[in-house]
């Protein structure tokens, strides 16, 4: 990688620095609200699952007679 030269916008002041690292030091994207409450709903529904499929492995292994 020879370094990210000429750019313009958030990157232009990294330097010339790999593109990965001039990611890092960009300024952090502007706050999305929306965005923000679709992921907490997405974590709750699969925390939700996680812990429904925990039940039901235990009570099949109960039914088994592995437990």
């Amino acid at each position: 990688m020879l370094g990210i030269l000429g750019r313009r916008g958030p990157l232009a002041s990294a330097g010339p620095v790999p593109r990965c690292v001039a990611a890092l030091l960009a300024s952090p994207l502007g706050r999305h609200p929306v965005l923000t409450v679709a992921i907490a709903a997405v974590l709750t529904v699969a925390t939700f699952a996680t812990a429904e499929a925990a039940h039901d492995l235990h009570l099949l292994l109960r039914t088994v007679g592995a437990w």
